[in-house]
């Protein structure tokens, strides 16, 4: 008899390509955490790429060691559509099938505890529009924000997080709002000087023009756009392993890349004060995104070129 599933746990959807060592790892955490509906969605190999046929397979096979209860769906591709359409559309295809839950990639390996966190807090902020987003990562590096387990922030990150279906509707692909958001200088309320703002904005134009494609900070853009707000943690939830046996592009195993993931029971809340932390935004700003969310970018795409 199949162990019965945790029905605290969100349903979980997986976002996959060819690599089966990260793969399995992160299947192992979902596993423990018995969700009762789990969505897979996995690209395709890449055309002249003989051995991605053999590497997705690989993947794909990892599944069929569900053994508990579980409505699984199945997304899998014949052919590879590209990394940031394979995002966007696994994304939209989740959400067909729930209406709240967790996202994970094949190299972001969840404490046991980010499972129950998301759970909660999804349940908590459903009927609230301005929150967003809830980020499993914190690059805080120890300096706690308040005195709850979690805090407000203008910031999501996607190395393992969760959101809503009403959240998701905002995504705004194409940056139709920007015109708007330039013009009333949307901006100013986001971040707190000059030099940011500069940043964000030519990263946007860019991002409109076509010059780079990004869906990950097109999310940013549509949380910014809608005035949202992103639940992060006070301790941080979860490891990337992405930098391991394909290293050779990553751009460099820093503290960012190589933060372990601890347990964040028992949760306390904060005040329903909905109100980003600023400074907490700032350092978020200088030790992640002034690095340059570009070469963040790049790093996730040439490890789907490899």
């Amino acid at each position: 008899m199949k162990e019965a599933a945790d029905q605290n746990v969100p349903p979980v959807l997986l976002m996959l390509f060819n690599r089966a060592d990260t793969t399995r790892k992160v299947f192992e955490t979902v596993r423990a955490a018995r969700p009762s509906k789990l969505f897979i969605a996995a690209n395709g190999p890449r055309p002249n790429m003989a051995s991605d046929i053999d590497k997705c397979r690989a993947v794909r096979e990892i599944f069929s060691g569900i053994d508990w209860e579980c409505d699984v769906h199945t997304n899998f591709r014949e052919k590879n559509i590209g990394m940031q359409p394979h995002w966007r559309l696994a994304l939209d295809w989740f959400f067909e099938g729930a209406d709240a839950g967790i996202i994970l990639e094949d190299d972001c390996v969840p404490h046991p505890s980010f499972f129950g966190y998301c759970g909660e807090l999804l349940k908590r902020y459903k009927d609230e529009p301005r929150i967003m987003h809830i980020n499993g990562s914190n690059f805080q590096f120890g300096i706690p924000r308040g005195d709850a387990s979690y805090y407000f922030s203008r910031y999501p990150h996607v190395w393992g997080w969760a959101t809503w279906k009403r959240a998701w509707q905002g995504y705004d692909d194409s940056l139709s709002t920007f015109p708007r958001f330039e013009k009333d200088d949307d901006i100013g309320e986001m971040v707190s000087d000059r030099r940011q703002r500069d940043y964000w904005m030519k990263f946007f134009r860019g991002l409109r023009d076509g010059r780079y494609d990004t869906c990950d900070a097109k999310w940013i853009y549509s949380i910014w756009a809608n005035d949202g707000l992103c639940i992060t943690p006070n301790t941080n939830l979860i490891e990337n392993i992405g930098y391991g046996a394909q290293a050779t592009h990553t751009f460099h195993k820093d503290r960012i890349l190589g933060q372990s993931a601890r347990d964040i029971r028992p949760i306390s809340h904060p005040a329903p004060v909905y109100t980003a932390d600023r400074a907490a935004d700032d350092r978020t700003f200088e030790v992640y995104f002034k690095k340059n969310l570009l070469q963040k970018a790049l790093y996730k795409i040439r490890q789907h070129l490899s």
